[in-house]
């Protein structure tokens, strides 16, 4: 039985509405039929929130299946309620988000500042 959830849903874009706080959420939904890229799974990794998405734009290569977050086929509802419903239905929350917290380091300025070091001294 999947669990009892209140999604947190983030208002219409405009100059006076407030987007919730990642932290607020357990998982971060991107239900894109087109985009090239999004920093809100970045910013959602931040806060060591994994992320559902479509695999649009460069959405699949940021979001691992299975290890960061959900990917699904763009336009397709089925499968989006479907990857929210494994979510909770699986309990995967802890897994991913720990997913998340390791696959973040790639983009912490730690790697950048160690790739920066390497290259200079080459």
């Amino acid at each position: 039985m999947v669990p009892q959830v209140n999604p947190v849903i983030a208002p219409p874009e405009s100059d006076t509405a407030e987007v919730p706080e990642p932290r607020l959420c357990d998982v971060v939904v991107l239900p894109y039929l087109s985009a090239t890229q999004s920093g809100i799974a970045q910013i959602a990794f931040n806060f060591d929130r994994p992320v559902i998405a479509t695999a649009v734009g460069g959405l699949g290569e940021v979001v691992k299946q299975g290890e960061t977050g959900l990917v699904v086929p763009p336009g397709d509802p089925a499968a989006l309620a479907d990857a929210i419903r494994k979510f909770y239905g699986r309990n995967l929350g802890e897994p991913l988000s720990e997913g998340v917290r390791k696959a973040k380091q790639a983009y912490g300025w730690q790697h950048m500042t160690d790739a920066i070091e390497v290259l200079a001294a080459s």
